[in-house]
């Protein structure tokens, strides 16, 4: 059955130009705010290529998500026995092909602090986002998270990829890049008798959850419900 939620995902067509993957009045309002990160010294974007930038930036990762999360009021889902372990190993393990790390992290820095970083996987025709996060100092407040996906896009089209994805969710800021859907279905099956009545209602909640996501009013709803309870 059709998943909670779809894959929001950008297309990349062959030539495609810049202003057919990110608009131009959007590519304008990212310059504005860069304009105030390109200001501070060694101001750089670049993707961890070594052993050493993979294990500073992820001790970073892990020092800097937890607050971020604490500020959305959300689980810190990295502090489960053996999560941060699994990405440490994965990010430092080695592409089959020998180019590069199985995950890529891409990241903006200054001199004085890393800024933002942006983890995912990519086959040489996609790339699909995986983990990221943004610094709690000033410096977030020019959107170095959207600068940073605005930089991978462009990166990634250059090199000839034909997708581009921020991962499963229907957070807004995905759509300011990721027009199209790509739907993702889910399974529920029942392995002995009595799975039987847990896998009917585990299909029918998450039938559910589906109609209130796709239902602007009743996620409102939902929303509103959420937080007080948080």
């Amino acid at each position: 059955q059709t998943s909670v939620n779809d894959c929001p995902l950008l297309v990349i067509e062959p030539g495609a130009a810049p202003a057919s993957l990110i608009s131009n009045s959007f590519r304008r309002r990212l310059k504005g705010k860069e304009r105030k990160l390109q200001a501070l010294p060694g101001y750089r974007y670049h993707v961890a290529d070594n052993g050493a930038d993979v294990c500073r930036l992820l001790d970073w990762f892990f020092r800097v998500k937890p607050e971020r999360m604490a500020e959305q009021k959300l689980p810190n889902v990295f502090a489960e026995p053996g999560i941060e372990q699994f990405i440490r190993t994965a990010c430092l393990a080695p592409r089959a092909d020998g180019k590069g790390y199985a995950i890529d992290i891409h990241a903006l820095e200054c001199d004085e602090e890393v800024i933002a970083i942006f983890a995912g996987v990519s086959d040489g025709h996609r790339f699909s986002m995986m983990f990221n996060t943004y610094t709690m100092s000033a410096n977030s407040k020019f959107s170095p998270g959207l600068i940073l996906m605005r930089d991978i896009i462009d990166r990634h089209a250059g090199l000839n990829y034909r997708a581009f994805d921020l991962g499963i969710g229907s957070d807004e800021y995905k759509r300011l890049f990721c027009k199209d859907d790509e739907a993702i279905v889910d399974s529920f099956i029942p392995l002995s008798l009595r799975g039987k009545p847990a896998a009917t209602a585990l299909s029918a909640i998450s039938r559910a959850k589906r109609a209130v996501k796709q239902n602007p009013a009743l996620f409102e709803i939902a929303q509103n419900l959420r937080s007080m309870f948080r």
